[in-house]
């Protein structure tokens, strides 16, 4: 293990002399690779910058979707709940009908009881004198 790595710092000693040349070409290198890592990341976000707008319209279109269905339910939900409440009304109208028929039947009803009670009032007493009167006509 230890020659490998005496190998490696014998390479780089051998190599520590860099003239102008190398210098530059060595910054060519460099700036070529650099160059190269530019122009791929400028391809990759160009790819995620369309692929994040497609799935974003794709997003808005669901959204929109969402929200057309939730507005066609809502204005379900209000005709129902509009008719629902014009039915309880008719029903509540008619019912109120309904109680003031039975209203004006009761007092009729309270009347004739009424004329009945007295009848019977009078038809109690009359048949008191009655016999009064009978008791009265025996005693004599």
């Amino acid at each position: 293990m230890q020659t490998k790595r005496y190998a490696r710092i014998m390479a780089v000693m051998a190599r520590e002399t860099w003239t102008d040349e190398r210098l530059d070409d060595f910054k060519g290198q460099m700036n070529e690779r650099f160059d190269q890592v530019d122009a791929d990341m400028d391809r990759r976000f160009s790819q995620f910058e369309k692929t994040v707008n497609q799935r974003f319209g794709q997003v808005d279109q669901r959204f929109n979707r969402v929200e057309t269905q939730m507005k066609e339910g809502f204005a379900r939900v209000d005709k129902d709940m509009k008719e629902g409440f014009a039915r309880v009304d008719k029903e509540i109208g008619e019912v109120r009908g309904e109680m003031k028929e039975m209203g004006g039947d009761i007092k009729a009803m309270q009347r004739l009881m009424a004329h009945g009670f007295i009848a019977l009032g009078t038809l109690m007493l009359t048949g008191l004198g009655i016999m009064i009167t009978a008791l009265g006509i025996m005693a004599f």
